[in-house]
Order: structure tokens, then C-alpha cells, then sequence
């Protein structure tokens, strides 16, 4: 049976790799390259922040006052310069868009780190390419919580077994595989575009 609907993270699957531009922003306040990704990921007070500006708990300048001390870094700009060297993969927004151009339902689904001062998806005209778009700091949930996974199939018209969910962040999938659907963990496009193929039956060469 062929999925009806795709469902994509935006940074680090239709841009370049994100853990990569965390590690350029590191390497451009010299600080050690993984400093930024240890402080979100393991750092529980760290952990704590980056979980509330995802989930609207905590605003883009809040974040910025507390991460900036932990770092080690300034406050102000803090987001644009995390930001700086996000840039699209063209094969992806490619693929995408000849899926959405053949009837396949879109959508974007991201983890979002708030809009004001900085909005990085100003650039990437989202709303205007994509069917949907879900940023989880205005629905105040976040994945992997299923609840946003069912949200987003909502929003699409589509029941959540025939979405594909794509994400670079395995941790991310559990919550899509919970409601149904069918998940593809992003590690390039080539693997990616060739899992799409098969799943929509679209020539994506």
C-alpha cells in the first residue's frame, strides 16, 4: 500500500546536517566543537531549558539569558549565531517537492526554538511550499510526544498510517511509530530519496 502523506523535520533533513551546525557554532565562539550539543543533550539543566523553548514554556529571549551564561557566550543574537550556517540540501527540497507536485501531502514538523527576535524559517518560505507546517513552540507539545505526530496527520486530513515521518533524530521516531506511522531515520538523502520512492511509488530521480 503507498503512503499518502509525508511528514518532515526541517533542520538536518531538509538542510544540511544539524549536529554540524551546532559544532560550527561552537567552533566560532571557541568553545570545544560538541560544547553546545553536550549542553542541550546532557546537561539536565541544559536538557531542561532546550525542552521548554521547544514546547512554548520559555521565549527565544528567556532561552537566550540562561543558555548564554552556560556556555559561556553572549546572550544577545544568541539563536542567529547557533543558526548561522544552517543552508538547504538541494537533493532533499528537491525530492519534496516533486512528492507534493505528484499529490503527496507535505508537511513540516520541527522543533522549534522560538520566532523573536530570530526566526531562522523566515528564509525557507515554508507555509507557501509546504501543506502544513507544525512548530511545536505554538502548539506547546513536542516529539517525540505522539500527541504532535496526531496533531500534524489532523491538520493534513490524512490518518496517521498512511504518513511518513522523516527525521534525522531516531529519538524522534518512537512517538511517530506509536500513532502508526511509517518512520525513515535521515542519515543523506540518497538513502532517504530511495526509502520515498518506494513508499509513494514517485520517480524521485
Amino acid at each position: 500500500m503507498l503512503m499518502k502523506a509525508l511528514i518532515a523535520d526541517f533542520g538536518g533533513v531538509l538542510t544540511n546536517n544539524f549536529q554540524e551546525v551546532l559544532r560550527d557554532f561552537a567552533r566560532l565562539e571557541g568553545l570545544q566543537q560538541d560544547a553546545l550539543i553536550h549542553t542541550i543533550t546532557e546537561d539536565q539543566v541544559g536538557k531542561r531549558l532546550l525542552a521548554d523553548v521547544e514546547a512554548g514554556a520559555l521565549s527565544q529571549v528567556e532561552f537566550q539569558a540562561q543558555l548564554a551564561p552556560r556556555l559561556g557566550v553572549k546572550e544577545e543574537g544568541l539563536v542567529a549565531r547557533v543558526f548561522a550556517t544552517l543552508a538547504p540540501d538541494p537533493a532533499m527540497i528537491s525530492a519534496t517537492t516533486r512528492l507534493r507536485s505528484n499529490g503527496v501531502k507535505c508537511a513540516i514538523l520541527s522543533n522549534s526554538w522560538g520566532m523573536e527576535p530570530h526566526d531562522p524559517y523566515a528564509p525557507w518560505l515554508l507555509e507557501r511550499n509546504w501543506d502544513v507546517v507544525v512548530y511545536s513552540h505554538e502548539v506547546r507539545l513536542r516529539k517525540p510526544s505522539p500527541a504532535i505526530y496526531e496533531l500534524t496527520a489532523q491538520r493534513l486530513g490524512v490518518a496517521p498510517s498512511l504518513c511518513v515521518f522523516i527525521d534525522d533524530t531516531s529519538h524522534n521516531l518512537a512517538g511517530a511509530e506509536e500513532v502508526g506511522m511509517r518512520v525513515i531515520h535521515h542519515v543523506d538523502a540518497t538513502h532517504t530519496i530511495a526509502q520515498l520512492q518506494n513508499l509513494f511509488g514517485v520517480d524521485l530521480t
